[in-house]
């Protein structure tokens, strides 16, 4: 299951768009007598050394482990990824940053329970200090077949995101550990063009110049129309840019994620922003 951070305060966006939001993918799992989705057609990977004691199970997943899984195992009701792990050093859209031991009786309530501890653990991985970033948290179980073995896991993922909707994952190569700690100006939300809202945007790279970058920190919005939104927002971002020096410089706009988070765009009334 694929998440962002974005309205659980990391656009996870993760901001980080990283909560409660789900990618567009179709869910086409079924679900088995446990509760838990049950695996995708695909077949299992059978190699000697990716199945466990030769019995044609994959092992339990570990911490590091790089993936690069198709959308369509990226719903929001698909909570079992067959995907295989791969070098991180090649191209992949998905980090593991914890796996949760649950002991006996994995179910999909149990695993939806679990799901906000996966994205405390992916802060931690990651060393994250920055509240709005373009992280994707992705959730996902042991197979029917894995718990037949005796195996009771939830995987916690990470990724990032290339557009303001959360519609794509980006082509990573590389670990992610403790680098958004290190340097948070790769996963900030930056703009080639002036933000639209109602619109989905590329990110661009905030170490070149760009048009737009986002501030740190969201806000809480609530259940309030968009007039009342637009006003509270444009004070909030107001608010919230004036400790920075080029802030006679600035325009604010403000971005509603969902009724409980929004965030706010800056950009320079005239010209671009520096890189980060």
């Amino acid at each position: 299951m694929l998440k962002h951070a974005a309205a659980s305060a990391a656009l996870l966006l993760t901001v980080a768009m990283s909560t409660a939001c789900s990618s567009s993918s179709t869910n086409s799992s079924s679900t088995d007598s446990a509760g838990v989705p049950s695996s995708p057609p695909s077949p299992w990977v059978t190699n000697s050394d990716e199945v466990d004691n030769a019995s044609g199970i994959p092992p339990p997943p570990e911490v590091g482990e790089c993936r690069r899984p198709p959308n369509s195992l990226l719903g929001a009701n698909d909570w079992v990824d067959p995907t295989k792990p791969i070098p991180c050093s090649r191209p992949h859209t998905l980090e593991t940053a914890e796996v949760l031991e649950t002991g006996e009786g994995l179910t999909l309530k149990v695993a939806r329970q679990l799901a906000p501890s996966c994205e405390a653990a992916a802060w931690t991985y990651l060393n994250m200090n920055e509240h709005v970033v373009k992280l994707a948290f992705a959730v996902s179980t042991a197979s029917p077949e894995q718990r037949e073995a005796g195996q009771s896991w939830v995987r916690c993922d990470v990724g990032v995101y290339t557009e303001t909707d959360a519609s794509g994952l980006d082509l990573l190569r590389g670990s992610m550990h403790n680098d958004v700690g290190f340097h948070p100006e790769r996963y900030v939300l930056c703009l080639r063009s002036p933000p639209t809202p109602d619109a989905s945007q590329p990110f661009s790279s905030c170490e070149e110049p760009h048009q737009a970058e986002s501030l740190t920190y969201g806000f809480g919005v609530g259940n309030v129309t968009r007039v009342e939104f637009e006003q509270m927002g444009r004070a909030q971002c107001t608010k919230m840019a004036s400790s920075r020096d080029d802030a006679a410089a600035l325009v604010v706009t403000p971005h509603r994620v969902n009724d409980s988070f929004g965030f706010c765009w800056v950009e320079r009334k005239r010209g671009p922003l520096p890189p980060l």
